[in-house]
């Protein structure tokens, strides 16, 4: 009785928190890139949009690294779009600027006023092979 009760809290326990960070995806990102205040090395980072906060959650190995607070929503696009990643490159440097998850909008979460060119990493949804970068 107490085993059954044990498996019900787990499961309850995962569907909560499901739910509680909403979408995202893992990315295996091939450079060092700014991500609010850090820099963070190449690595497979994990972008979710938490629904309780309207933040951009970025972790690693299940660590939350960075919280990035959305400036504004940029829309939807084709609920077939796997996910996207917008670095904005200025000056040899890569700042996070845009994440672009399956089937909810798009978050601009930092911008440069300045000229700059972007440079897209393409993702696959969480629980899915990681895509390699365009």
């Amino acid at each position: 009785m107490n085993r059954n009760r044990l498996i019900v809290f787990v499961l309850l326990s995962l569907f909560a928190l499901a739910g509680m960070y909403g979408k995202g995806f893992e990315a295996d990102i091939p450079f060092e890139f700014h991500a609010g205040a850090k820099v963070l090395p190449p690595g497979t980072y994990s972008f979710v949009f938490d629904e309780s906060s309207h933040e951009v959650v970025i972790a690693r190995a299940g660590v939350h690294v960075v919280e990035m607070p959305i400036l504004t929503r940029l829309g939807r696009r084709d609920s077939s779009d796997e996910g996207t990643l917008v670095f904005d490159k200025y000056n040899g440097v890569r700042s996070l600027s845009e994440v672009w998850i399956q089937a909810i909008d798009g978050f601009l979460v930092h911008s440069i006023p300045e000229e700059h060119v972007h440079e897209l990493v393409s993702v696959k949804p969480r629980g899915d092979k990681v895509a390699s970068a365009n």
